[in-house]
């Protein structure tokens, strides 16, 4: 099962591995991923092969021998079973914490040296103080060595850090990246250890800047009142003095008023209301006043509002009465006038 691994930088600026074929590099950048926590893994170059290159016509059998040549790798066989090692794996990847142990057996002889990489039994481990201050790794890491003759911390400056002269390395960098002194920005002056004036008053602090003034909030302006509010009140005032409870409002009920409002105005709707409730009107009474049909009816009863004068069906029928028997009359008073115009001539 293929597994998350790292690649560092200086992976491709190591002289050792450059030595080898592209296709070699390659195959040595992306053999940890086979490997298991411990950088062991079997060795079966067609496998291998149809993991890392499946797509590519190519040998790996030729690539391990070159990383072995070159000592990236050791191949060997335990109990007829054939494993690779990838040498300085423990130095340079760091496997996660889940990930289970390694269940294939070590070359009994390997050794792993100060830095977690295994070496060959016949070459002996290089030792710190016979290091050269750089010297490229297995993977393409390189590191500083401790320097005999260390120079000691100039008065005034931070001494030196003892783990970047060892040669420390960090777990996501292949190379290692010393701190730089603190400057002063766009200066090439050193800031000095505040040791040296250790005796100088303390600078008084900055005088705390006042707070903000506060932005004086604006008064919340007050909502001008729907046009239908004066209405209902007289319209409901009326109506409880009449029937003794409140009217029934609702959205069938707002939107008549306001219908009721664009057609006879805001200002004169909440005395025609109160007029209409308490008109005895048989019509109106026999609908409870319902605000549908003051609707129905606003022109009329603002006629008889603007007038105090109530039309009643028995005036309605008398005034009917009376038309017809007009109208009646009316032809019988022009056919005499007709005859009387021709008698005289």
């Amino acid at each position: 099962m293929a597994r998350a691994r790292n690649i560092k930088p200086g992976f491709s600026t190591n002289e050792d591995l450059a030595e080898c074929s592209f296709q070699a590099r390659l195959c040595f950048a992306l053999l940890p991923t086979l490997a298991d926590r411990e950088g062991r893994l079997e060795d079966r170059p067609k496998r291998i092969k149809g993991e890392l290159f499946r797509f590519d016509s190519l040998d790996v059998e030729p690539l391990l021998v070159e990383l072995e040549q070159r000592d990236f790798i050791l191949r060997y066989e335990i109990n007829g079973q054939r494993l690779i090692q990838i040498l300085a794996f423990g130095k340079h990847q760091n496997p996660h914490h889940r990930e289970p142990p390694s269940t294939l057996p070590v070359h009994p002889s390997l050794r792993l040296d100060g830095d977690g990489k295994y070496f060959k039994p016949e070459a002996d481990p290089p030792s710190d103080e016979g290091k050269a201050s750089v010297e490229p790794e297995a993977d393409g890491a390189s590191e500083v060595d401790e320097a005999p003759g260390k120079p000691e911390a100039s008065p005034g400056l931070a001494p030196p850090r003892d783990d970047l002269a060892r040669g420390s390395s960090r777990a996501d960098s292949g190379s290692l990246i010393p701190d730089p002194p603190s400057r002063i920005p766009d200066s090439g002056t050193l800031i000095p250890d505040p040791g040296l004036f250790a005796g100088a008053p303390p600078a008084p602090p900055p005088p705390a800047a006042p707070p903000p003034a506060a932005k004086p909030r604006k008064a919340a302006e007050p909502k001008p009142e729907a046009p239908t509010v004066g209405t209902w009140k007289a319209y409901a005032n009326s109506y409880e003095v009449r029937y003794g409870v409140a009217p029934l409002r609702n959205a069938m009920v707002n939107g008549q008023l306001a219908n009721l409002v664009a057609r006879i105005g805001a200002e004169e709707a909440p005395a025609v209301a109160a007029h209409y409730v308490r008109s005895n009107n048989q019509r109106y009474v026999q609908a409870g006043h319902s605000v549908g049909m003051l609707l129905m009816d606003a022109e009329k009863l603002r006629t008889e509002w603007a007038t105090g004068r109530h039309a009643t069906a028995t005036q309605a029928r008398q005034a009917d009465q009376t038309q017809t028997n007009a109208n009646a009359f009316a032809g019988i008073l022009a056919e005499a006038r007709q005859k009387e115009a021709h008698g005289q001539h």
